[in-house]
């Protein structure tokens, strides 16, 4: 009775054993399954989401570009900048109120530079700049021409009329400081001119170097053209010893830089 009671709990346990081994391999199996599964999941959406990042970061580094782009480009400089202008022109100048007049004659001449404005109130504008001049004169009585190279600084103000805005036309009166840097003449006086004490001559050396005067005029502009007629006095005598004061008539035509820049530039 023992014998088959030993033999049935050993047969019990081998059963028990290979049921046990069997749910075994079939877990192991299904979790080798479950595993390639998830590992082929995994793989999949790496490659599904890899192109996404990849054109997601094509498109910052896009936009990061165009915002560099948008930010060096000439449509983001500031708004001041547009009415900065190359300005350059012919003028006729000469002597006024000289007791020599009549022996005195204007001659061309010529000036370039810079200039600017910026609006003060409903209507008006302050310019100002930096030019090359060249106002020249003849002494007719000796054939002599006279070229006097100035650096001049004019500073006024303008009065934009309403009815006319379109064409910004404005009428100008201000202040202009002019520096003589040298001069220049054809030819050197005779010598007994020098020994004459009624005689009237203008020596190089002796002419004034700071000229301060006042200019008046009349400007218009169209997009980023600029044009002008401007008139200067000076109030310096041009020589200390007698009378007599530069003038100049110039007509000018302007360019603004930035404007055209601003509107094409992409």
């Amino acid at each position: 009775m023992t014998e088959y009671y030993l033999r049935f709990n050993f047969y019990v346990v081998i059963f028990f054993i290979t049921c046990n081994c069997r749910l075994l391999a079939q877990v192991a199996r299904d979790a080798d399954t479950i595993l390639q599964q998830e590992i082929t999941d995994t793989l999949m959406n790496e490659n599904d989401i890899a192109p996404i990042h990849f054109q997601e970061t094509l498109v910052k580094e896009q936009d990061t570009f165009n915002n560099k782009k948008r930010k060096y480009s000439w449509r983001n400089l500031p708004f001041y900048l547009d009415d900065i202008m190359v300005i350059g022109g012919v003028n006729i100048s000469g002597i006024y109120m000289s007791k020599d007049f009549r022996n005195l004659s204007h001659r061309p001449g010529f000036n370039v530079g810079l200039e600017s404005y910026f609006p003060v109130l409903d209507h008006f504008f302050f310019n100002y700049g930096i030019q090359y001049a060249q106002k020249n004169f003849r002494h007719e009585s000796y054939a002599i021409n006279f070229r006097n190279h100035y650096i001049d600084i004019p500073l006024f103000f303008a009065y934009e009329l309403p009815e006319f805005n379109a064409f910004d036309w404005r009428f100008m009166l201000g202040y202009q400081l002019s520096f003589r840097l040298n001069s220049t003449q054809s030819q050197a006086y005779p010598e007994e001119v020098w020994n004459n004490e009624n005689a009237v001559v203008y020596p190089v050396s002796g002419l004034h170097r700071v000229d301060p005067g006042f200019v008046f005029g009349t400007s218009a502009e169209f997009r980023s053209c600029y044009v002008r007629f401007k008139g200067f006095t000076g109030f310096t005598k041009l020589v200390k010893e007698r009378q007599g004061m530069i003038n100049a008539f110039h007509f000018e035509f302007g360019f603004f830089i930035f404007r055209n820049l601003r509107r094409y530039q992409e």
